[in-house]
């Protein structure tokens, strides 16, 4: 029972330690112009700059939502370089509609 206590003790503050090391590199990336991002949802990923869809798929019997944006998977980040002018680092993983057969 008493090891059990310290393990659970170690996994509180690893976890809360790497909360922390998440916080700063946020924090330093910000700093860096660097930011976080996720286009906009119903447009269609194929028109989008800085993003990707990923291998699942949601299914929709409507054609008009063929290759629109469902969900955000993960986030993506880029670098402001001018006013409305970015490079994406990272694109966002989006899941796009896929017609119901």
């Amino acid at each position: 029972i008493r090891l059990s206590l310290v393990v659970s003790e170690m996994c509180i503050r690893d976890r809360n330690y790497i909360t922390a090391i998440k916080d700063k590199l946020g924090i330093v990336l910000t700093n860096s112009g660097i930011e976080q991002f996720s286009p906009e949802l119903n447009q269609n990923v194929l028109e989008e700059k800085g993003c990707s869809s990923g291998l699942e798929t949601k299914k929709t019997k409507d054609p008009a939502k063929v290759n629109l944006i469902a969900s955000i998977v993960k986030p993506g980040y880029r670098l402001q370089v001018k006013e409305n002018e970015f490079i994406f680092l990272k694109n966002a993983e989006v899941q796009v509609y896929e017609l119901e057969n």
